[in-house]
């Protein structure tokens, strides 16, 4: 969200259906294994253009603590 001020965009409002998949690891051991976030944004007035939207989700994941610091396979599905 702060990627998207930055650019002058104003979002609304943000929601994540995200899910996680729990299977057995490489170790045999049983963990999250895949977790898929699927981020709406909804922005008034000056709207951004898919590939400002693909760039900011894209920057973000490449910034993403989380997703810096786990072993689980974290991806990015944006939801329109």
């Amino acid at each position: 969200l702060s990627f998207a001020a930055k650019q002058g965009l104003v979002v609304d409002s943000y929601e994540d259906a995200a899910v996680g998949v729990m299977a057995k690891n490489e170790a045999g051991k049983m963990a999250m294994t895949v977790v898929t976030l699927r981020p709406k944004a909804v922005f008034s007035g000056r709207q951004p253009t898919p590939k400002e939207l693909q760039d900011l989700h894209h920057h973000s994941h490449e910034e993403c603590f989380i997703a810096s610091s786990v072993k689980t396979d974290v991806r990015c599905e944006p939801v329109a």
